[in-house]
Parts: structure tokens; sequence; C-alpha cells
């Protein structure tokens, strides 16, 4: 006759038996265990853990950012909305109720998310991004966009208060066969007149480095004679009568009158980059610059050349 009495006693607890274990079991993190009586398996149970007390669970509660004093949250904002580059305007002809800037070219989102999270982030930071970043408007080779029409298109549906935060504005205008920068001159020195605070600095593409560097030397002179009436020809003698020519005639009447009154805050800058070994070994540059009556030779022009790339005219 089958006696229960004949049975083991089943163990106080699973721990009491895994206490008699040897030290090499109970290290591992998990023991197999059965129950002594039906001889089911209890599964794959943890060793020497317990579940955490409710004082010890992680607290859930997000961090108060809206809580903060506004001094606290606006450096947090300056740090989330500052890009290393530059933020680009996407032009959209149908899209003429707000601007929207990206971190490139062909981002798919915002570059400000923060004002979506809540109606007072809203407040907070739409349109912050403008006072931590520099505004780039490229030139669009695809659709002959230059980029003063990029420009003009997002200050026209910019707020004033917004264009009052622009700390930084990088104009790329086309190639010299579609230099229309002159056009918009009046109304890009009238942002630049309202917005002292802002930089404004044009790229010319025909402004640029090459084999030629007559034409680059002769560029450089003549922005310098058109936007700051200064006249530095007297460094390359030889050309010095054509450049003059050029600021009595026609072509200079026609950009004397965009050019001359552009203010400090509002620059020209090269395309490209400046390479002083290029420079110097040049053929062109050596023709030009090396002449008798320079003082400093060469030298003087690649200081020239060199201020011209880094601040622009």
């Amino acid at each position: 006759m089958f006696c229960l009495q004949d049975q083991d006693p089943p163990p106080k607890s699973l721990q009491y038996r895994c206490s008699k274990l040897s030290p090499s079991v109970i290290s591992k993190s998990h023991v197999r265990c059965r129950d002594p009586i039906s001889g089911f398996s209890l599964g794959a149970l943890q060793i020497g853990t317990s579940p955490p007390a409710p004082s010890e669970m992680p607290e859930t509660n997000p961090f108060p950012l809206l809580r903060l004093p506004p001094e606290l949250r606006n450096l947090i904002y300056q740090f989330a909305l500052s890009e290393p580059g530059s933020l680009r305007y996407h032009h959209d002809k149908h899209l003429v109720t707000r601007a929207k800037l990206y971190a490139s070219q062909n981002a798919a989102d915002e570059f400000n998310q923060l004002k979506f999270v809540s109606r007072q982030m809203y407040m907070e930071t739409a349109g912050l991004e403008l006072r931590y970043n520099d505004l780039h408007f490229p030139f669009d080779q695809e659709r002959s966009l230059h980029g003063v029409h990029m420009f003009l298109s997002f200050r026209d549906i910019c707020s004033p208060i917004h264009q009052s935060w622009i700390r930084s504005v990088t104009i790329e205008d086309g190639p010299l066969k579609q230099f229309t920068a002159y056009l918009y001159m009046h109304f890009i020195h009238t942002f630049a007149k309202y917005n002292p605070k802002a930089m404004v600095r044009i790229i010319f593409r025909w402004f640029r480095l090459n084999s030629d560097n007559e034409n680059f030397i002769c560029h450089g002179i003549f922005l310098k004679m058109l936007a700051r009436n200064a006249d530095i020809t007297y460094l390359v003698p030889r050309i010095r009568v054509y450049l003059q020519m050029d600021m009595d005639g026609v072509l200079g009447q026609a950009l004397i009158p965009a050019f001359r009154k552009s203010p400090a805050n509002v620059k020209f800058f090269p395309h490209g980059s400046f390479d002083e070994h290029d420079f110097r070994h040049s053929k062109d540059a050596g023709e030009v610059v090396i002449h008798p009556q320079v003082e400093g030779g060469i030298d003087t022009w690649v200081s020239h050349a060199r201020d011209w790339f880094e601040n622009g005219i």
C-alpha cells in the first residue's frame, strides 16, 4: 500500500535546498529545479536575487525642464539648437507661410524639433536657431537658383522679430555670366542696415583662385574699389589703367550704385579656399605681382589674398 509517510518531507524552501549546493553551482545565475513531490519542473529560477523593493525601483518621472529657471532653459536651448555647420533654407514656391531651416541640403526634418514638443516649448524656442547658427543660401545649379533669390524668399516670410535674431548669413551667387547679386544689393543693404548685429557674407563663384590668378587679383581690386572706395591699383601698375577704365566705363557706372553704399556688416568673399603654395607658384601671379615697383613683391599679394578669403572685402 502506498504510504505518504514513507516519503521524504518536502523542503521548507527552495532557498534551503539551494544553500546545500556547492559554491560553483550557486555562482551560476540560474538553476533548474523540480518539485520534490510532483516531479514537475519549476523552471529556471535565479539564485541569490530577490525582487527590488519599492523604494529601489527606478524613477520614471520626466526631467522637469520647464520648471527650471528661464536662464538655465535658455542655455539648454542654445546647446540643443547649435549646429556645427550651417542651416539651409529649402526654397519651395508652394510654401509661403513659414520658413523651414534644415541641418543639410538633403535633411527631411526641420532642424528645430523642440518647438513641436508642446505649446510652451513652441513659444520659447520657435526661431531661436536663428541666433545660434549661420544661415547658408547656396547657388542651386540644377535649378539655376541663386542664393540671393533664396535669401530674399526667406526674408519675405520671416517675421521682423525673427529677422532681428539673425546673426550670420552666407549668400552664394552664381557664375559671372549669371551674376545677378548687384541687382538685389539694395535689398541686402536694407536688411543689413536694420539688422546691424547680423553679418552678411556674399560669396561670388566667379571670384576664385584658378590657373589665371591675374583675373583673381583684378576681381579683388575691382570689388575693393566698388564696395569700399579703396584704390589699391598701385600694387599692379601694369593693369592699373585697365581697371580704372572699367570703373569709369559702363560696367563701373552700373555697379557703383549697387556696391558703393555697402554697410560694414556686408562682406564679399572669394569662392573656395586659399592655397598659398599654388598662389605663390602660379606663373600668372609671378608675372603680375613680382614687379620692380611693387614693394614686398609676391608676399604683398599673398597677404591680400589671404585676407580676402578670411575676412572678406
